[in-house]
């Protein structure tokens, strides 16, 4: 009956699969629109646990896919660990079984709370019209263990039910002795209200899928960055090791070589191989320079102009380090439309030449 809802969200996926979307942009889509699709049938009905599952991978496979379908995705990360808080390293995704039993619950607490809206009355007199709803198809309910008219513990009852323990526990629970109607709070919320959110996380809580802030507000902060979402979506990726590293791909049986190609290179043409602090000492100055040109572009006034048309204009630099008795130089021509034509670089004694083609 339900399995429409499996199709409806398999065809709204397919259409996004052809467009061209950032991480952030499929975790929107997701969020907003393939997840609340099964929100209505979840507010009545109990979906199978297989069903949550199907749903669950067809929107795990979608926000892992490569936009082309000639290259088969990775899923760096399970959808449980998705489900978790983005203060926590999630994605902040929903787990569609905890979320439809917090939609049920909703309705349960409407049964308790307004027992006399149509609602409540009509599902009273079709499933349980001989009792409450908590007390339907449970057996004994607690006002059995008091004396009719009087709030007190039937103490004979008690006496032949439960052992000395249990009794001596249930006796030793105060009774009101107000005459006026109990009503439900709700013990997770400060107003007392029941909330669908306070209801999924105690589910998540209760499953052992729940947990609390222990990097000092790292998560947080990073979500609160305002830079673009791709941006903190890659620091995301990152972070949580679901980026395509070598030893990460390893990880996920590829066949990769995790070795660092400037260790292999000495290790082959200068038969040394360097140390990790001689490894971060050139990552740190590769990133300086990185700045340092950088900042020199930004600040840099002088800026390439085209020739007029019909004139090729040739471009030439050389540098030369005295200490080492080495050169290289380097040239470009280009046309007026700014496309190369031919591009020459040499050093020592060995020229190389080559064409690129824009």
């Amino acid at each position: 009956m339900l399995g429409y809802l499996k199709e409806k969200i398999h065809k709204r996926i397919e259409g996004w699969e052809d467009k061209l979307l950032s991480r952030a942009g499929k975790e929107i889509l997701i969020k907003s629109v393939a997840q609340p699709l099964s929100s209505y049938a979840m507010n009545v009905f109990l979906l199978p646990l297989e069903l949550c599952h199907d749903i669950e991978v067809m929107m795990n496979r979608f926000c892992w896919a490569n936009s082309s379908k000639k290259r088969k995705e990775i899923h760096w990360m399970c959808w449980d660990r998705l489900t978790k808080p983005k203060t926590v390293g999630g994605k902040g995704f929903c787990s569609l079984r905890d979320f439809n039993l917090a939609l049920l619950s909703k309705q349960g607490w409407r049964f308790l709370s307004n027992p006399d809206s149509l609602a409540s009355r009509i599902f009273k007199a079709r499933y349980f019209p001989n009792n409450s709803f908590l007390e339907a198809g449970l057996g004994k309910s607690v006002s059995s263990l008091l004396i009719s008219g009087v709030k007190a513990w039937d103490v004979d009852i008690l006496t032949d039910l439960f052992n000395d323990r249990d009794r001596e526990l249930i006796t030793n629970i105060p009774l009101s002795v107000n005459v006026e109607q109990d009503t439900w709070h709700w013990s997770k919320e400060v107003s007392r209200l029941f909330t669908v959110q306070s209801a999924y996380n105690l589910l998540k809580y209760l499953h052992g899928q729940w947990y609390t802030d222990n990097n000092s507000g790292f998560w947080r902060k990073l979500w609160q960055l305002k830079i673009p979402p791709e941006v903190r979506n890659f620091i995301w990726r990152a972070v949580a090791r679901c980026l395509p590293t070598r030893v990460d791909l390893r990880l996920k049986h590829v066949d990769v070589d995790i070795e660092c190609p400037k260790a292999r290179n000495d290790l082959i043409w200068k038969h040394t191989k360097p140390l990790v602090d001689q490894v971060l000492t050139m990552s740190k100055s590769c990133l300086h320079q990185s700045s340092q040109l950088a900042r020199w572009g930004a600040e840099c006034k002088e800026r390439w102009t085209k020739p007029n048309d019909g004139i090729v204009k040739i471009n030439v630099d050389v540098s030369v380090h005295e200490a080492h008795n080495i050169f290289g130089f380097s040239c470009m021509a280009r046309d007026s439309n700014g496309h190369v034509i031919e591009a020459l670089v040499g050093g020592e004694v060995k020229l190389l030449q080559f064409w690129v083609k824009l």
